[in-house]
């Protein structure tokens, strides 16, 4: 566990700087064998999820194999050197649980999630052509309401914005990072609250973001929310040096009795910063 140090500097565990220099040099950590077949306009692929072999779709043109295997290891690799994982022992996901997955992209989240026994999935994918991908892959649950797809970015509150879509790397389409190169798309914001006051859903128990830099504005957005449920929450903060002050002391002021550690060690930029940070 890395610590924060004056409300400025990170100290990283001996574990986070090995882990880290691994995931940056993409050396001693084991991609998973993906096989794409192509059905209709997308690419179906299975892969394990808790120890269930599990179907995926993605359109065509949109995800890489390589970016496929690199967001698993990322999601599910060893804890203890992979500071981006999102599965840890206090970030369990228990039976009945409701979980929203923001910045939902390939899905390999809310399929965990759904296989943990959540009883609703609630997914923000602002990014047409992944938001596509995951309607196809949870075509099923999308009909019996386990899961919902909501095309909107999430932020303080609703409002419109610009998404830049890297068509280079679709998984990093971001409203909070301007990227000259990139595809410009009107995109609809809304804020946690908004949303699930629009949509019914009075109570959450986890709450997972990775939305390429919005984040500090998402969690604004969900002020009641976090006031009112309390949920588990896991959120990437290393695409901004500060992210993980800055949300902490949000969250610490909209309720105090969270405790809040951070993980991992980003070295693609400098000063180094944590991957995640987790508040319950």
């Amino acid at each position: 566990m890395a610590l924060i140090l004056k409300n400025k500097y990170y100290l990283y565990a001996f574990n986070e700087l090995i882990g880290g220099t691994m995931c940056n040099g993409g050396g001693g950590i084991i991609c998973p064998d993906i096989q794409l077949m192509s059905e209709d306009d997308f690419w179906k692929f299975f892969i394990d999820i808790n120890g269930n072999k599990e179907r995926f779709y993605i359109k065509k043109g949109v995800l890489k194999k390589s970016e496929l295997q690199a967001m698993y290891v990322e999601t599910f690799y060893n804890f203890r050197l992979n500071g981006h994982c999102y599965i840890r022992p206090e970030m369990r996901i228990h039976h009945g649980d409701v979980v929203v997955d923001s910045g939902g992209c390939e899905g390999y989240y809310a399929r965990y999630a759904l296989n943990m026994g959540a009883s609703k999935v609630i997914i923000f994918e602002p990014c047409p052509e992944l938001a596509e991908g995951l309607r196809r892959t949870f075509e099923e649950e999308i009909a019996t309401e386990k899961v919902l797809v909501i095309e909107k970015a999430l932020g303080r509150k609703k409002s419109n914005d610009i998404l830049y879509v890297d068509r280079n790397m679709f998984c990093s389409s971001s409203i909070a990072t301007e990227n000259k190169h990139a595809l410009k798309r009107e995109v609809a914001v809304i804020s946690l609250d908004e949303a699930l006051r629009d949509i019914g859903i009075s109570h959450i128990d986890v709450y997972k973001m990775d939305i390429e830099g919005a984040e500090v504005e998402a969690v604004m957005g969900a002020r009641k929310t976090i006031k009112t449920c309390h949920p588990k929450m896991i959120i990437a903060t290393y695409h901004s040096y500060y992210n993980a002050i800055r949300i902490r002391n949000i969250c610490m002021q909209i309720d105090d009795k969270y405790k809040c550690r951070v993980y991992g060690c980003y070295q693609a930029k400098k000063p180094f910063r944590p991957y995640i940070t987790f508040l319950r």
